[in-house]
């Protein structure tokens, strides 16, 4: 098992600032079993490096396998300095997206025809200051992309093309592929086995290649869990923190040493805290911003358990029992505001809708002008008149809807009696 340090910073690869890993170690093995290990820039993780940097390492096999395995994106890579005498096409399986690679001062001699056959997205490629005497004539040919390639300061060919800075004795990309064909075609020719052995290597290079690109969607779906589970916790984590509030202020309502407001509802008297009932009530705050002295506050239309239950909520943000009077509830709670223990009686509210109590519920809503409760509660009126389409602003009259079925069962029981 060996284990390669990188160091993860943003490095500038031509055109623009990439996050990249840089590697330091003196000597990368040839191994199946490397581990690249660095801390990352905060908030960034492997899936963000799209540049990896040998810096003056050792390099016995460039470990292509282990950088799309770790970093899927990657886009950029640098092995400058790492006396690598040899490359070939195998050497970079799996790169196929790769706009940038430098190759600099190492020991190169010779670079074969196929060599970018599976690097089509290339646009700078560097081999400056190596040793390179012959180069396939195709070389460049799938390249279509290529922004620059360097030969600068080899044996065979010490020219530069480069479209983006063009400076004195900036060659074209035809002059350099001339130059290639003229003087620095091989000696040699590929013989009938090893083309044979290239076309197998380009099938299961294929192959490999839709591998990783179905890998990249499903890290994609990952990307999008991991995002939703990381709001599901922050979600968790306020809760948390609110049922901790909750528990403190509880407290306070147990104790009666600083409650300085009392509360009469129907005449019973109830100890409160002025900061809690104007923070959880936007009636009581405006009650008690008018007149920051007042000791007590007499509400004569809330009856004693829903004031007890909507104290509760305030104190403890727990929401009352199924059997609680959500009635009486819904009214104190919109005479006072406290709009989730409101919404959370509604929906036990219409919950409970039948053809006993609609009528009943329908002037609650139009008491409070809640609109939701409004039409359930129609909708229920509506199914007692079968063949019959009520005028919708016959919710607006609870009364007016009573005395019409009140008429309706005079008129069937006297129906019955005839």
């Amino acid at each position: 098992m060996f284990r390669i340090d990188c160091k993860f910073e943003a490095w500038p690869w031509i055109d623009d600032n990439r996050y990249s890993c840089n590697i330091k170690r003196k000597t990368v093995p040839d191994s199946k079993n490397l581990i690249l290990d660095g801390r990352h820039l905060v908030p960034h993780t492997n899936y963000d490096v799209t540049g990896v940097n040998f810096m003056k390492c050792r390099i016995t096999k460039i470990p292509a396998s282990l950088m799309i395995k770790s970093f899927p994106f990657l886009q950029a890579l640098s092995l400058s300095n790492c006396g690598l005498k040899e490359i070939k096409r195998e050497d970079f399986y799996g790169l196929h997206d790769l706009r940038v690679l430098w190759v600099d001062e190492n020991e190169l001699e010779f670079l074969p025809g196929d060599l970018f056959v599976d690097m089509k997205r290339l646009e700078f490629v560097s081999f400056e200051k190596n040793k390179i005497r012959f180069i396939d004539p195709e070389l460049l040919d799938p390249l279509r992309c290529l922004k620059l390639i360097n030969f600068f300061g080899n044996v065979g060919i010490d020219r530069v093309y480069n479209s983006i800075f063009l400076t004195q004795g900036n060659a074209s990309l035809e002059e350099i592929k001339q130059e290639i064909a003229e003087k620095c075609k091989p000696p040699f020719k590929e013989n009938p086995k090893k083309l044979e052995e290239n076309e197998d290597l380009t099938q299961k290079l294929k192959a490999k290649e839709a591998e990783i690109e179905q890998l990249k969607e499903n890290l994609e779906d990952i990307k999008v869990v991991a995002a939703s589970l990381h709001d599901e916790i922050e979600r968790m984590q306020k809760e948390a923190e609110k049922l901790k509030i909750f528990d403190e202020i509880q407290k306070l309502f147990k104790d009666d040493e600083f409650k300085d407001l009392t509360v009469l509802a129907k005449g019973e008297k109830f100890k409160v805290h002025k900061i809690i009932m104007a923070a959880r009530s936007p009636t009581m705050s405006r009650m008690l911003r008018n007149r920051p002295d007042i000791e007590s506050l007499t509400f004569t239309d809330i009856p004693v358990p829903a004031f007890r239950e909507v104290l509760k909520f305030m104190y403890e943000n727990s929401m009352p029992a199924d059997d609680a009077n959500f009635t009486d509830i819904f009214a104190a709670a919109s005479k006072l505001e406290v709009m989730e223990l409101k919404e959370y009686s509604v929906t036990k509210l219409i919950n409970k809708i039948d053809d006993e109590n609609a009528v009943d519920m329908l002037g609650i809503a139009n008491k409070f002008q809640h609109e939701d409760l409004r039409e359930k509660a129609f909708e229920e009126v509506q199914k007692m008149f079968p063949g019959r389409e009520l005028k919708p602003e016959m919710a607006l009259d609870a009364g007016k809807i009573r005395k019409l079925i009140e008429a309706k069962k005079k008129f069937e029981e006297e129906f019955e009696n005839i």
